[in-house]
């Protein structure tokens, strides 16, 4: 006979099984393999891809291993899916509210992340996947320990995906870098949980609103920590409330550390989508 009892080992609770007269054995409720373990949360190792999964029987097995962290590109390619976002071609309104459930984001490795989602859009391809977007608290729990940029917003620590220029200046961002592929050094860009990317690359849309805040203009966290940028202002059109993002991007739109673990923009419209913007997901363990 068996005794079930859930103990901690290291950052989880886990569901030990004691067979009497025996070792005690793990049944682990681990994350699953596209995810790593943030506290109570699995959070998306890689920034999303979103994929259209045909609603057939043929893509039945990828659909399923979508849902259970599993799915690799090549899954996905074989059971006819097809990789949206790389471009602004999502199959549904910025509202949202025609976004099929065919319409599934995924964290894989080596893959173009979605860019140019909106809120609404990012929103409903976590549900699709049985996941959900980051609160800014769990995701700024999640990028921990990830490197700083440093001053310039990269010029003198590369290893997450940004770029340094300004308003009139010589650009010389790069192309959003491959999930899990960052420039420099391919691991550097990694939270002290595992998560890639949270800095620069895409900056990520997270699941908070938030009202204007008149006459708050854009500011930067103290040098401590990292001069990140802070901008909680009041530049939605027509006083809609705002849709945060962290993390920065790979383009650096002013002079100054505008990506960095503190950084926050809240000047979105919830319906809008850039270039440079993207999301990834998360579930509970």
């Amino acid at each position: 006979p068996h005794i079930l009892s859930w103990q901690r080992v290291g950052r989880r609770m886990l569901l030990v099984a004691v067979v009497v007269g025996s070792a005690p054995s793990v049944w682990s409720a681990a994350c699953p393999p596209d995810s790593v373990a943030v506290g109570p949360l699995c959070v998306d190792r890689y920034e999303a891809s979103v994929w259209e999964v045909p609603a057939s029987s043929q893509a039945a097995k990828a659909r399923k291993l979508l849902a259970e962290g599993r799915a690799t590109r090549r899954d996905l390619e074989r059971a006819g899916a097809i990789q949206r976002g790389v471009v602004d071609d999502y199959p549904c309104g910025r509202h949202g509210n025609d976004c099929p459930d065919t319409l599934i984001a995924a964290s894989l490795p080596g893959v173009q992340p979605a860019a140019a989602p909106s809120w609404f859009q990012a929103q409903q391809a976590c549900a699709a996947a049985g996941k959900r977007l980051l609160t800014s608290a769990e995701w700024q729990m999640a990028a921990a320990g990830t490197a700083d940029p440093g001053p310039n917003n990269g010029l003198l620590n590369a290893k997450c995906n940004t770029d340094s220029c300004s308003f009139g200046g010589a650009c010389t961002a790069r192309a959003t870098a491959l999930a899990g592929a960052t420039p420099g050094d391919a691991t550097g860009c990694v939270s002290r949980w595992g998560v890639e990317d949270l800095v620069g690359n895409l900056e990520e849309w997270v699941a908070d609103w938030v009202p204007v805040a008149p006459g708050v203009g854009c500011t930067t966290w103290p040098a401590s920590l990292g001069d990140d940028l802070s901008c909680l202002n009041d530049s939605v059109p027509g006083g809609l409330p705002a849709a945060l993002v962290r993390g920065g991007h790979y383009f650096n739109a002013g002079t100054g550390t505008t990506a960095g673990v503190f950084a926050v923009n809240s000047a979105n419209a919830a319906e809008g989508g850039f270039g440079a913007r993207g999301f990834r997901c998360a579930r509970p363990q």
